[in-house]
């Protein structure tokens, strides 16, 4: 049997449709190749949530951030870390293998949702709303229900939300994340906010806004939690229980 050698100017000798076939067959075991490296390494993803993960003059930043970096040092784990509007990277974290999330909530309705690697920080949630605001009285879960609020696509109070018997439309409206939120709030497009208030002072402040007029009432039960680095659950197991040796 002859064989081919497929270089120089044996190959502009192969008839041309065969260079072609030859050509395709090249292209697919190379794409196939990347797709499988791509499919099993690893994603790192996160949102800007001040001051643990923040952005300054381009450059991420804060405790959080310095933590995972260390972090993905030690375990020769290889992946920058992507910021993205929390709803993106919850879907992220939910749909695809090998993939780290942080901050995230730790509740008992997540817990057998993701691997959760260790804790960065604690956060304790109230509901805000504008000190001028005079005729918002926030005291009960119930006398929230006369204003409409607004929360986060896939945020824990999202969750919490839904649970406690808010509906959509009626009691809140949902953004991609708490920038979107601040504008809502001091452009008086919605009522109040259920969420930490330190966070969202700093927010309001990035954004030229007096974080002065922000005012703090009813902070439900409950909703005191600490915030993880967590792992997709269809994640490789071998690492998942380095990373936790290592946090």
């Amino acid at each position: 049997m002859t064989a081919f050698r497929v270089s120089g100017d044996g190959f502009r000798r192969i008839p041309g449709i065969v260079r072609g076939l030859i050509g395709v067959m090249f292209t697919l075991s190379v794409s196939i190749g990347f797709a499988g490296a791509e499919s099993h390494s690893w994603r790192v993803v996160t949102e800007i949530l001040p001051p643990l993960q923040v952005k300054e003059q381009g450059l991420l930043a804060g405790p959080a951030i310095d933590k995972v970096r260390a972090l993905l040092e030690s375990t020769g784990i290889d992946a920058p870390i992507e910021v993205f509007p929390w709803a993106r990277a919850y879907d992220l974290a939910q749909s695809r293998k090998n993939t780290l999330i942080f901050s995230m909530a730790r509740y008992q309705s997540r817990e057998q949702m993701f691997h959760w690697i260790g804790p960065l920080g604690q956060i304790q949630f109230s509901f805000v709303a504008l000190a001028d605001r005079e005729e918002i009285q926030i005291n009960s879960k119930e006398d929230t229900k006369q204003w409409v609020l607004g929360t986060v696509r896939n945020d824990v109070i999202h969750d919490w939300l839904n649970q406690q018997g808010f509906t959509e439309d009626e009691h809140f409206v949902i953004r991609s994340d708490l920038h979107e939120l601040a504008e809502l709030l001091y452009k008086g497009l919605i009522d109040g906010l259920l969420v930490n208030k330190e966070i969202i002072k700093i927010i309001a402040a990035q954004k030229g806004y007096d974080p002065d007029r922000i005012r703090a009432w009813y902070q439900p039960q409950g909703l005191s939690t600490s915030l993880y680095l967590a792992a997709s659950l269809d994640s490789d197991m071998a690492m998942v229980e380095k990373l936790k040796a290592a946090f």
